[in-house]
């Protein structure tokens, strides 16, 4: 038996965003031909919906929770979540990125433990690395300006085609912009960081 830890960072904890969440980490999954029998969850509001638990029926999947005031019966996935936690804050530090930067920080961790699971590729980037992105032609002021940018490079992700990446684009006054690039290049001037986790 082998462990896959995903994480889907969320704009909250509603219903309607956990089920999305759950949707999308569920097409993953089943784009890779595995079956999801059960969805085991906490005893929280947002895993009690009515919308939850007809989409679990109607995709053959049985949902549990734990029992009343027993977090002890849902030690596994609450480690889990502190061991993407742990990562994640693991790889801001390293990248010296602000911790609003979290969601990134855990869809590269995420990514780079899926990639591992499956035996593909690492990330082909260290997360916070520095990195040049070209700039679109229509972004372009006039024709003697620079066509890259410098940046720092966050996640790929499944939701992204297969060339893109979520980067984290310089601007002049300090805060940069998140964006997604397909063409990035490593930063020649910058010191190289490996790939993590």
């Amino acid at each position: 038996v082998r462990t896959l830890h995903l994480a889907k960072p969320l704009l909250s904890k509603s219903g309607p965003e956990v089920l999305v969440g759950i949707q999308e980490i569920h097409l993953r999954l089943s784009q890779e031909g595995y079956q999801v029998h059960r969805l085991h969850s906490d005893r929280g509001s947002e895993f009690l919906t009515k919308k939850l638990s007809a989409w679990c029926l109607g995709n053959k999947i049985r949902h549990t929770t734990t029992t009343a005031d027993d977090p002890e019966s849902n030690r596994r996935a609450e480690a889990a979540v502190g061991l993407i936690k742990r990562k994640g804050r693991t790889v801001l530090r390293s990248a010296g990125l602000p911790t609003k930067f979290w969601p990134y920080a855990v869809r590269y961790v995420t990514e780079a433990l899926w990639r591992k699971f499956l035996g593909e590729a690492v990330l082909p980037y260290a997360f916070g690395a520095r990195i040049l992105i070209r700039t679109k032609n229509w972004q372009l002021l006039d024709a003697f300006e620079s066509r890259v940018t410098p940046g720092r490079f966050l996640t790929t992700g499944w939701d992204l085609s297969r060339h893109a990446a979520f980067v984290l684009r310089d601007e002049e006054d300090g805060e940069g912009t998140v964006t997604r690039a397909t063409t990035i290049w490593p930063d020649p001037e910058a010191e190289v960081l490996p790939p993590a986790p």
